[in-house]
């Protein structure tokens, strides 16, 4: 019997699942972690066409169906979701009121992800109510311990919370990821890096990466965080207030405090 059938058989908590991870950067279990969202998602599973996404007007990449480059990294794209390892977790889209349009994805991403279904966990897993538990414990751990973060060339890092920054172009950085992770691996191997954090915050670009640094090292820890801490590090750009960090943000400034997502 497949296991799609047994789909919410394994329900998943969603505060659970973020101290789980939480808990394994606390006992030096090296882990890899790549999220698969509605930006990731539908270039795999949905209709052949432009994919844009971006911030205040502006895009920061765009994913172009039937360039040889855009197909290869589609290709890239489906083996960082096909790939299975220990300690090498997958989140995936799940439903959201807000977004249906996107409802497909879970099922698709379900079914395709080789791992075990233990090592799948929510794409969102840093975001809605997890947002201020991932701000105020998991970032503080990350970055009390050797820390690099690796994002676009607009990045700053004006209260010194990494080691280094390891910059990414600013557009479609999903074109060379190739470049990214060579730049990582001789980082490592020229420095001796180990038992460090890498922070990935470089739109779909990160699940290739890290799949590829994960299969190579594993002595370091490769996380996809996304935006989540956009309001800390884009001090002076457009990006620091329309990203989902900005909006966790101001959501818990007010009264109505983000809910858990659900599992499906």
């Amino acid at each position: 019997m497949s296991n799609y059938t047994n789909i919410y058989d394994m329900e998943k908590d969603f505060t659970k699942e973020i101290q789980k991870f939480y808990n394994l950067l606390k006992k030096n279990e090296k882990y890899a972690l790549v999220r698969f969202g509605d930006g990731e998602g539908p270039i795999l599973a949905g209709p052949r066409h432009i994919i844009k996404r971006g911030r205040g007007g502006q895009y920061t990449w765009v994913y172009i169906p039937g360039k040889l480059e855009h197909e290869k990294f589609k290709l890239d794209l489906m083996k960082s979701l096909k790939y299975k390892d220990n300690n090498y977790y997958i989140g995936i889209h799940c439903k959201d009121q807000r977004k249906k349009v996107y409802d497909y994805l879970f099922d698709y991403l379900y079914q395709t992800a080789c791992v075990p279904k233990e090592q799948l966990t929510f794409a969102c897993i840093f975001y809605l109510s997890n947002w201020r538990f991932f701000i105020d414990k998991f970032m503080p751990l990350a970055t009390s311990r050797e820390c690099y973060f690796v994002g676009n060339q607009l990045a700053e890092d004006p209260k010194n919370l990494f080691n280094d920054i390891v910059y990414t172009t600013s557009k479609d950085a999903h074109l060379h990821c190739n470049e990214t992770v060579e730049i990582i691996l001789d980082k490592i191997e020229k420095e001796k890096i180990k038992d460090a954090i890498f922070l990935f915050a470089t739109g779909p670009s990160s699940c290739v990466s890290i799949q590829k640094l994960w299969k190579e090292n594993k002595d370091n820890f490769f996380i996809d965080i996304g935006s989540a801490i956009d309001p800390y590090i884009f001090q002076n750009t457009i990006s620091k207030g329309f990203s989902r960090g900005s909006r966790m943000k101001k959501l818990f400034s007010g009264r109505k405090k983000p809910q858990p997502q659900k599992w499906g």
